[in-house]
């Protein structure tokens, strides 16, 4: 990189954000950390970690016994239904402790056998037999219950929050009349936090089939200040006699997340953190020409228009108040509970957005719990429709609390989500962030659009389930109109 102070008559400038010399249109710091860059580069990069997150599946461990509720207690706690569902762990007397088998629990949803459970859990569409709020809202259970097994932290009397869920995407379908199976383990322990993942089973005469996936981040917390516990979190244990070459890529998948967490971090264009930065030039100019055409398309004669759909258009609200039974062991809003309802009201804007056509959710690109929610709290849900091209589009979910003294005030901190969704593949969706937070999130879901991206199959299973009569309604297949 040529620095900009090769030229004489320049004099070397420091960086207004980081006080070091700077290089061209980068500093020093920000040079070094594009030279250290770890993340999806390329959609072939991110298939190609699809295909090592399907091996790395941990099957069923050899000693997991049937066992009761009193192995998931988080579960237990939050799900009314949990008493009809088939629990499977290793018991701890008879495990290696430690491991990513000792702390496993497997929890089966009996579809094929419960029509209380089934009707429940099923969706809309004809895409799956379970809805993916369901499965947000088990999942965050029972990683919980996973990471207190392994640290022994009610005996401890430890703290473990939910940092974030990433990397939440869907492998195939789910066949109608299959039990499913939620298998949570750990993948890998730091010394105040550890990686859980999540798998979703179809499980029929073929064996088992991995249909979704899941990674969460929990870290301990030190219950009197709040602050993280350092070296509370015990070392994770190879697994004796399990399969070797799976575990190591486990272990490497979680080493690779951690990078990329580091690296999004870094490149964050959100306002309130350090090095935030904003949006490059090409991605401005792509903003550029979205609002051009929809000016060219405003303006032309009197006629039926096809004017693009504004994030504004598609932006939704819901509040409430949080009650004593929504709240988890620590007195907190249960996390399940905020993914469930982030989920369902981002559902309605994806139903809203594609005006009767169908549509499929796929997964979810993050899930940051940066504010804790407290009995009596205010809490407002919105959700927006953030990004759309092709036939895939985004929406971002964000979680604020109100000021009950002050309702005006503006909160500093949030919870936010991103779903996930994909029409027919001969749709041409697109939509325009007028505002600047709007244009924010709209690159933001661009930059994740642009690497992270359904495999072919997945497409082609999409294709199947739009255009061959498993629409939402149940009784349209035809094309999303546009706005007028």
């Amino acid at each position: 990189i040529k620095p900009c102070c090769s030229v004489k008559r320049y004099p070397p400038l420091p960086c207004p954000h980081h006080g070091v010399v700077m290089f061209g249109r980068l500093c020093l710091f920000e040079a070094r950390a594009l030279s250290q860059r770890r993340d999806f580069r390329t959609c072939a990069e991110h298939v190609e970690w699809q295909k090592r997150v399907v091996a790395s599946s941990m099957r069923l461990p050899s000693a997991a016994q049937v066992t009761h509720l009193a192995a998931v207690p988080f579960l237990a706690e939050v799900d009314p239904l949990s008493s009809r569902y088939v629990v499977r762990a290793v018991p701890l007397s008879e495990s290696v402790q430690h491991t990513p088998s000792a702390s496993l629990v497997d929890v089966t949803w009996p579809i094929s056998t419960d029509p209380v459970v089934e009707q429940s859990i099923r969706t809309l569409s004809g895409w799956g037999t379970f809805r993916l709020g369901k499965f947000y809202e088990a999942l965050d259970a029972l990683t919980a219950d996973v990471a207190y097994r392994h640290t022994d932290g009610l005996n401890r009397g430890l703290a473990l929050v939910t940092a974030s869920h990433a990397h939440s995407i869907t492998i195939a379908r789910t066949p109608p009349g299959k039990d499913v199976r939620i298998r949570c383990y750990i993948t890998s322990a730091g010394s105040a936090s550890v990686e859980v993942r999540t798998d979703a089973l179809t499980v029929g005469g073929e064996g088992e089939k991995l249909v979704n996936v899941c990674y969460t981040t929990m870290v301990a917390v030190d219950k009197a200040t709040g602050k993280v516990a350092k070296g509370a979190v015990p070392r994770l244990e190879r697994d004796v006699g399990g399969d070797e070459d799976a575990e190591k890529e486990r272990v490497t998948l979680a080493n690779l997340h951690k990078e990329i967490r580091t690296t999004r971090s870094r490149e964050s264009i959100k306002f309130r953190t350090p090095l935030s930065r904003p949006p490059t030039q090409a991605e401005m100019e792509a903003i550029h020409a979205l609002h051009r055409a929809h000016t060219v398309a405003s303006e032309q004669p009197a006629g039926p228009k096809r004017l693009p759909d504004t994030v504004s258009q598609h932006t939704h609200f819901n509040s409430f108040v949080v009650f004593p039974e929504q709240r988890n062991v620590q007195g907190t809003l249960f996390g399940g509970e905020l993914m469930a309802q982030g989920y369902e009201l981002a559902y309605f804007a994806a139903h809203y957005f594609m005006r009767g056509a169908p549509f499929v959710p796929i997964g979810l690109d993050e899930a940051a719990f940066i504010q804790p929610v407290a009995i009596g709290d205010l809490v407002t849900f919105r959700a927006r429709v953030v990004h759309a091209e092709a036939s895939i589009f985004r929406v971002f979910v964000t979680v604020e609390v109100v000021d009950r003294m002050d309702t005006a005030k503006r909160t500093t901190r949030a919870n936010h989500l991103r779903f996930v969704f994909v029409a027919h593949p001969d749709s041409d969706l697109s939509v325009l962030p007028e505002t600047y937070p709007e244009i924010l999130m709209h690159v933001n879901a661009q930059r994740i659009h642009a690497v992270e991206r359904p495999t072919e199959d997945l497409l082609q299973a999409c294709i199947g389930t739009t255009a061959t009569g498993c629409p939402l309604d149940g009784t349209s297949t035809r094309m999303r109109p546009p706005y007028s």
